[in-house]
């Protein structure tokens, strides 16, 4: 009777014990949200600030000190080419031009005066010559005496003289008076280029001098620019660069855009690197891009954007996301990867990247499972459960 309560006692024991550890078998294993690697196409873009320009901006200077006596324009307003945007007077041109002028009428003075002696000895000298004739043919009959003939001779010889004398003044007046034109159109040349036009049609962005105010040579007047071609400037880290391409594409963003993105593309990239502080007082060798953009009413030049330019690209390729990836205790790069409900630590080699996700050059295959979560205490050969399976992208 007691061996037979015994084998009761611990067939009792047996199945407790089997529920236990079908129990302990169930609880322990982990759940676990996992990724089902598959090929994709991942992109490298670099992330900067960046301020608008006009495409074409010009900065229009004074030409020579001078006074600003009317500015036709206001800031904003939209010009054409050729428009006068502003009025100048120099008065040292002003003076040379009346001083010039001065000279110019008392050189035509002067050419009247020469040009009509020129005309009075002209004359004499053809009555001189005419009674030389007469007392030529006197001589030669013995009508006159030889002093006589050669008074009339010498007379004529003086008056050549004097004419010839009269040409060279009336010539060097006329040199004079073409010297003195030359002059004056030189400066009316320059009195125009102190009315300023536009070179292009566009709008008036900026005009830092005010009416009456004086203004030295060089001094910057207007900025005028075609608006309806607008570049972004974005100053680029040269460790960046190595991926940096003519003809690249960017995408810019502002608040002013109301979410909408503008597609661009690189059209420059300066040839020389600068230093710049940084923000955090870092101090930085960086390289100016510019980006030509689609035009959006919204945006200005001198706007401030946000820049993103696509730097490299793979397509067909394994992509998993960083937070799959930890690692290893020798340092490598590993993921978790699911394989008969167990976890298995896999070594992976990462090839390019960006901030949310990773190639998988090797180590996996599409359709292998991962977990997502690489920053879970699991450790080789946990059992695991699979709570939910997501896809890249999903």
């Amino acid at each position: 009777m007691n061996h037979k309560r015994n084998l009761i006692v611990l067939a009792l024991v047996l199945a407790l014990a089997s529920l236990v550890g079908v129990f302990f078998y169930v609880t322990s294993v982990t759940k676990v949200e996992a990724l089902e690697v598959e090929k994709g196409g991942i992109n490298v873009a670099i992330e900067e600030t960046g301020y608008v320009e006009a495409n074409d901006d010009y900065l229009i200077q004074a030409p020579g000190i001078c006074r600003i006596i009317n500015i036709n324009v206001y800031n904003g307003q939209e010009v054409e080419a050729g428009q006068v945007l502003m009025t100048l007077e120099n008065l040292d041109l002003d003076e040379q031009l009346v001083l010039v002028n001065g000279q110019i009428s008392n050189a035509r003075t002067d050419y009247e005066r020469v040009e009509n002696n020129l005309e009075i000895a002209l004359s004499d000298l053809e009555e001189f010559k005419k009674e030389l004739e007469r007392e030529t043919k006197l001589f030669n009959a013995g009508a006159i005496s030889q002093a006589d003939y050669d008074i009339t001779v010498n007379m004529v010889n003086k008056q050549e003289n004097l004419v010839a004398a009269q040409q060279a003044s009336v010539k060097g007046v006329e040199s004079q008076l073409d010297s003195l034109t030359s002059q004056r159109d030189i400066l009316d040349k320059k009195v125009q280029q102190f009315v300023i036009t536009s070179q292009v049609s566009g709008r008036v962005l900026d005009i830092p001098v005010k009416d009456g105010q004086i203004a030295a040579a060089g001094t910057t007047l207007l900025e005028v620019a075609n608006t309806g071609m607008l570049t972004v400037k974005t100053d680029l880290l040269s460790d960046d660069m190595a991926n940096i391409r003519m003809g690249q594409n960017a995408e810019i963003s502002s608040p002013v855009l109301n979410g909408k993105v503008l597609k661009g593309k690189v059209q420059e990239i300066y040839p020389k690197a600068f230093e710049k502080v940084s923000a955090l007082g870092v101090l930085q060798r960086r390289v100016s891009v510019g980006i030509a953009i689609e035009t959006d009413e919204n945006l200005k030049p001198g706007y401030e954007v946000k820049v993103l330019i696509e730097s490299l690209s793979r397509d067909n390729v394994l992509v998993i996301p960083w937070e799959a990836v930890r690692t290893g205790e020798n340092g490598q790069n590993e993921v978790m990867l699911i394989a008969n409900n167990k976890i298995i630590l896999k070594p992976v080699k990462l090839g390019i990247k960006n901030q949310k996700d990773v190639e998988v050059v090797e180590g996996l295959l599409a359709g292998d499972r991962i977990v997502l979560d690489s920053s879970l205490p699991i450790k080789l050969e946990t059992r695991v459960q699979i709570r939910d399976i997501k896809k890249l992208g999903r």
